[in-house]
């Protein structure tokens, strides 16, 4: 998979697109695909006039990684449990092809282990790869993420957001969240409604469910639901 490294570039130097677009002239729908890397291609005289721009060599603009990966909302998954919400994730890699299974949890931003004390915040979310169940490459799983350079670690973690802003995190959705951990005479669980532009918190391979993650690919990142 190649990306580009433009975005990094950028902050590296205090630019804004539309600091390149004035001192360049290329398009601000150009400079955004590049930045986000959402295009399907670019032009290489394009190319030639930033890695000129920035002062950089054409090495310095692509960044590479040996992994092709997708990202998708899995129901038919042999290990699945009532009431559990699963996705799957497809990597390859130029030796193998494995399929990972990564469990979701729903919790009140009140929890007492939640990782945030900010009132706006609406919901959180606990992403935790199943390694009992059929994922015996987990420990590749994680390699794979802790050796991607940084804007593709961004665009992974974006990718699976994607995917739960599709099927589990949508405006008027109506969302069973833990409040306690068990407690015998407490009702230990919450019904939280969403609506557009509420927050939620997401914490990718915390240590709830993934006891085997590593400190770096371990993340929380927040949303606002579309």
């Amino acid at each position: 998979m190649i990306k580009t490294n433009f975005a990094v570039l950028m902050a590296e130097r205090g630019l804004k697109i539309a600091d390149v677009y004035e001192d360049t002239g290329i398009s601000k729908t150009t400079l955004m695909a590049l930045s986000e890397n959402t295009g399907k291609g670019v032009q290489f005289d394009t190319v030639d006039k930033l890695c000129n721009y920035l002062g950089i060599e054409l090495k310095d603009f692509f960044v590479y990684s040996p992994y092709i990966w997708k990202v998708y909302n899995k129901d038919n998954y042999e290990y699945k449990e009532d009431g559990d919400n699963v996705i799957a994730i497809n990597l390859k890699s130029p030796h193998s092809e494995r399929i990972y299974i990564a469990k979701l949890f729903f919790f009140s931003p009140k929890h007492i282990d939640s990782p945030t004390d900010d009132d706006s915040i609406k919901l959180w979310v606990r992403l935790s790869l199943d390694e009992d169940s059929g994922n015996f490459g987990y420990k590749e799983f994680y390699n794979f993420i802790s050796s991607l350079p940084v804007g593709f670690q961004t665009h992974f973690y974006n990718d699976v957001i994607e995917v739960l802003k599709n099927h589990y995190l949508n405006s008027k959705t109506v969302i069973s969240a833990y409040r306690y951990d068990f407690h015998p005479t407490k009702e230990y669980l919450t019904e939280i409604s969403l609506n557009k532009n509420d927050k939620v918190i997401i914490s990718f391979f915390d240590d709830y469910g993934s006891s085997h993650a590593p400190k770096e690919v371990q993340v929380d990142k927040t949303i606002k639901i579309d």
